[in-house]
């Protein structure tokens, strides 16, 4: 089984909200290892701030009406 955790944070970041579920991605990435993917908005790919982590980068773009 895979455990497939998705966010619509983009990284890096500096907000209370974004450090939390970066912890929690860390932690759950910690325990299951490759069982675990952590799919997020926007990320800079030059940023160290998800190293270690299963991600998938996606670029949704929302638009407001």
């Amino acid at each position: 089984m895979r455990f497939i955790y998705v966010t619509s944070k983009k990284y890096p970041s500096s907000t209370a909200d974004h450090f939390f579920v970066r912890n929690m991605a860390q932690s759950f990435g910690g325990i299951l290892g490759d069982k675990f993917t952590f799919i997020i908005n926007d990320a800079d790919p030059n940023s160290r701030e998800l190293d270690g982590i299963n991600i998938i980068k996606t670029n949704f773009r929302l638009r407001h009406l």
